[in-house]
């Protein structure tokens, strides 16, 4: 359209990510939505019928409205009555062809997240001596997981593994012994974080080849026989999350000589996602009886 656009500052958007800079759509974003009732900047809405009244329209789908028609007749873009996808190829293009920059794709790898603890995550080799991790030989490994009682964090916070009794890492005789033994002499605690569920099964479908190995990952024979796996099923959210990184573990184990083939999935599908209602059932607190919703007080 040609119209000026304001620059404001925020909190939300990230210098260290992208360009550090984002063109705000306060109709069709949350947080842009919520910046702009703060502040009393304008939401046009961009989709045809959506109601921007309460909150934010966010769906990507849509009849592409509100494009003044004059903006034509001054060099601007119109996109009325293009769907959301056809909108985005005619920008893109008329930014080509107008010089005002080109089209480039970024590229991300999200962290895994380490913060989302599971007892069931593989365990650190590592002790602690005077507060500074010190790594176990390896010739002790692997290093088991322990039994708990409890599998979820503690109450005071610590992962799973913080109610383990026997987490204690003995030096002198390299074995795991029970929490009441440290000395900070000779026996020392344990980490007590485990790896992400992100991290073992970016490797599981080569171990799948050859479970009962107790020598190496995977053996030669195996893997050479099975290969890469036909077909992965999975969400969306798969393809942005566990194929990258599993995808990096395999050009890893790829470079060294441990996986035969360069990418480990020859195709996606998405199952797709349940559109119906969910249906929800109660547990009268102290029982285990378990009433529907319409009985719930």
């Amino acid at each position: 359209t040609n119209e000026a656009v304001p620059i404001w500052v925020s909190d939300y958007v990230l210098a260290g990510y992208g360009t550090g800079a984002i063109m705000a759509v306060p109709a069709h974003d949350s947080r842009d939505y919520a910046f702009a009732k703060h502040f009393g900047l304008e939401i046009r809405p961009l989709i045809e019928g959506c109601d921007v009244s309460e909150e934010s329209f966010d769906a990507k789908e849509g009849i592409m409205t509100n494009s003044p028609q004059e903006a034509a007749l001054e060099g601007g873009l119109v996109l009325n009555g293009l769907t959301v996808k056809e909108a985005i190829t005619k920008t893109k293009q008329y930014i080509k062809d107008t010089g005002l920059g080109r089209v480039k794709v970024n590229y991300r790898l999200r962290d895994a997240i380490f913060s989302r603890q599971r007892y069931w995550g593989e365990p650190f080799p590592v002790y602690y001596k005077d507060g500074m991790p010190q790594m176990i030989d390896e010739d002790s490994l692997p290093l088991k997981l322990p039994n708990v009682d409890k599998y979820l964090p503690t109450e005071t916070g610590e992962p799973p593994l913080g109610n383990a009794t026997c987490w204690a890492w003995d030096t002198a005789n390299k074995k795991v012994v029970e929490n009441d033994t440290i000395d900070n002499v000779t026996i020392f605690p344990l980490e007590l974080y485990t790896m992400p569920g992100f991290a073992g099964s970016s490797a599981y479908y080569l171990r799948y080849m050859d479970s009962t190995n107790n020598d190496c990952l995977v053996s030669p024979h195996a893997i050479n026989y099975w290969q890469s796996v036909d077909l992965y099923v999975g969400g969306t959210e798969h393809a942005t999350g566990h194929l990258i990184y599993s995808r990096f573990w395999n050009k890893f184990l790829y470079d060294i000589g441990v996986s035969v083939t360069e990418e480990p999935f020859k195709k996606l599908i998405n199952q797709g996602m349940i559109q119906g209602r969910s249906n929800f059932v109660y547990r009268i607190k102290n029982t285990n009886t378990f009433v529907s919703l319409n009985k719930k007080d």
